[in-house]
């Protein structure tokens, strides 16, 4: 009977271990694959439907920048990004990244205004024109 106890203790550690072994399997591999197309500078290019598109803005500190969509996309996340160098922040400029998502085939536009401190001066606008497959 004691065999018995120890055989089938034994056989249930060995079922819950290998249960866990597979969830941290699982837990290490992404759900969904993503394209992300970084835009570098104004231009017009063409992308699948689903791609994320990144687009980067960057001004001095105290501006503004900006971004409006027109057509197939939609804005997925907005981020402002910070540098570190030897564990202190970089001061100097403001840098926002937008990531759009190509929601339907068609032609996507996508402004990206960038505004300094000083208002007197118009802001920049840089343009990108996706073509969406």
């Amino acid at each position: 009977m004691k065999q018995f106890l120890w055989g089938t203790l034994l056989a249930l550690v060995c079922v819950l271990s290998a249960g866990f072994a597979v969830e941290i399997a699982q837990a290490d591999k992404p759900d969904d694959w993503v394209n992300v197309v970084v835009l570098d500078g104004p231009q017009s290019v063409t992308v699948e439907k689903g791609s994320i598109l990144r687009v980067t803005g960057s001004t001095p500190s105290g501006g503004v920048i900006q971004t409006s969509i027109s057509g197939k996309g939609k804005l997925h996340r907005q981020t402002r990004l910070s540098t570190y160098r030897d564990g202190h922040p970089l001061i100097g400029a403001l840098m926002m990244e937008f990531e759009i998502e190509a929601t339907d085939p068609g032609e996507l536009t996508i402004l990206v205004s960038k505004q300094t401190f000083d208002r007197t001066l118009k802001p920049t606008v840089e343009k990108y024109v996706v073509t969406v497959k």
